[in-house]
């Protein structure tokens, strides 16, 4: 279920990804309501402040994985994609376009893409929802094997 809090909490989320104490705070208030999701967003935090060497990387993005079937695919696309802060990619370099190309999570973008409140709808997040849902021969846990 749905709460226009929780919904005012993904668009900040959104406008500031990076926020790792935004994060934490929504994660406090999905628990104080208990929601599921709570763990995940825990999970997610820890997961992104981990090196390539920690062997619990692994783990954690077990659990990602695990905690994540369980819960709506559209918020765990979200979470997955457009929460996550800009990295630059690999088309960076020689991009003919104005705006650097990278990555949200797992989806390529422009730097300044769904960086507002008005880009959080639900075609948005059904489009999310497909894209993440399709088998690119990959799970979250690869990386890290």
């Amino acid at each position: 279920m749905q709460y226009d809090d929780d919904i005012a909490f993904q668009r900040a989320i959104l406008a500031n990804p990076a926020d790792t104490t935004l994060k934490l705070v929504y994660a406090d208030w999905l628990q104080d309501r208990a929601d599921p999701r709570a763990e995940f967003v825990r999970l997610q935090v820890r997961f992104n402040e981990l090196t390539d060497c920690e062997s619990e990387a692994v783990q954690i993005a077990d659990s990602l994985n695990e905690v994540g079937s369980i819960l709506a695919p559209e918020w765990v696309a979200f979470m997955t994609t457009f929460a996550q802060p800009f990295v630059p990619g690999w088309c960076s370099r020689g991009n003919p376009f104005a705006d650097r190309v990278g990555k949200r999570g797992t989806v390529c973008v422009f730097e300044s893409q769904y960086r507002t409140a008005g880009e959080l709808n639900d075609g948005l997040l059904a489009d999310l929802t497909f894209l993440t849902s399709v088998d690119w021969g990959q799970r979250l846990s690869e990386k890290w094997r």
